[in-house]
């Protein structure tokens, strides 16, 4: 999460945001057919990696 100052009429306010907004991160077994119901999921457009190799991301930068 990152913070960000936002000047309003009522004064400052800090707020906190997501680094990757409309992202999700999940975990899953590593078999050919297990990225089939995430792809199919209502709302998922593409699932970010190289051919059909999804990204891996350390758990330690996920949870921040």
């Amino acid at each position: 999460m990152e913070e960000k100052t936002l000047l309003r009429k009522e004064g400052r306010h800090v707020v906190r945001r997501p680094f990757f907004p409309n992202y999700i991160f999940v975990e899953h077994a590593k078999t050919p057919h297990s990225l089939r119901p995430i792809r199919s999921t209502l709302g998922v457009r593409k699932v970010i990696g190289t051919g059909d190799t999804p990204s891996i991301l350390p758990r330690a930068f996920i949870e921040g």
